[in-house]
């Protein structure tokens, strides 16, 4: 079922996303709010000038991929264009807005690209549960389910190349066409004696410790280096 959700003008919150918007020089048509399933989202269409009929049709929305007491675990994610599917893949601790430049170019060059926020990430639901590659992995099936995409190119980088992997090993390829992954995470981080490659235990050790002293400062300084 779809409802009018708000249109430019219609009230304080279109106005200013109206005004945000202008900038760029687009002008918002159209948006609708849409319920369906574990899925909820609103679907904007956009033209450059208002003078063109809509030349771009956008979702954002959230999938629901599980339960936490009371509260429903969601995914925010983004839906932008049409065709040979893509889903992006976030790296820690990061969310899907660190592929802002991949989610213009893809659908430009005749992409539809979808973007996530992992749980526990950006807009996503922070549950205090499932932060491990199993849960990771079923809920990006979940999400494949959801938007019921096949022939699709999974693109993960750093953390996300975990999530593709134990996705294949756990659901298989059926719903895939390719992966790809960038800067990609070996089987074990930890230096030992059986992994000599591997990082430090202290260096893991400093990081957490920054973080609970004081996160934003610690997370600045890692962006840094990232």
């Amino acid at each position: 079922m779809s409802m009018p959700f708000w249109n430019p003008g219609g009230n304080q919150r279109a106005m200013e996303l109206q005004s945000r918007l202008s900038s760029l020089r687009v002008q918002v048509i159209w948006c609708a709010a849409t319920e369906k399933e574990n899925v909820r989202n609103i679907v904007i269409v956009r033209s450059a000038q208002p003078s063109t009929k809509p030349t771009l049709a956008d979702v954002r929305g959230f999938i629901k991929v599980g339960q936490e007491n009371s509260t429903s675990i969601e995914l925010y994610y983004e839906d932008h264009g049409s065709g040979p599917p893509v889903v992006l893949i976030h790296g820690w601790p990061l969310n899907g807005d660190a592929w802002e430049k991949q989610t213009a170019a893809l659908p430009a060059a005749g992409h539809r690209v979808i973007a996530y926020d992992r749980r526990g990430f950006g807009r996503s639901s922070k549950p205090a549960i499932g932060y491990n590659y199993d849960t990771f992995a079923a809920d990006l099936d979940a999400v494949l389910c959801a938007l019921d995409l096949t022939d699709v190119s999974l693109v993960g980088h750093s953390m996300g190349t975990g999530e593709i992997t134990r996705y294949i090993g756990k659901f298989g390829t059926k719903r895939l066409r390719k992966a790809v992954l960038v800067g990609t995470l070996g089987p074990y981080l930890v230096k030992a004696p059986d992994n000599p490659e591997g990082i430090d235990a202290s260096v893991f050790s400093r990081l957490r410790a920054g973080i609970k002293a004081d996160r934003p400062a610690t997370m600045m300084e890692f962006l840094k280096n990232f």
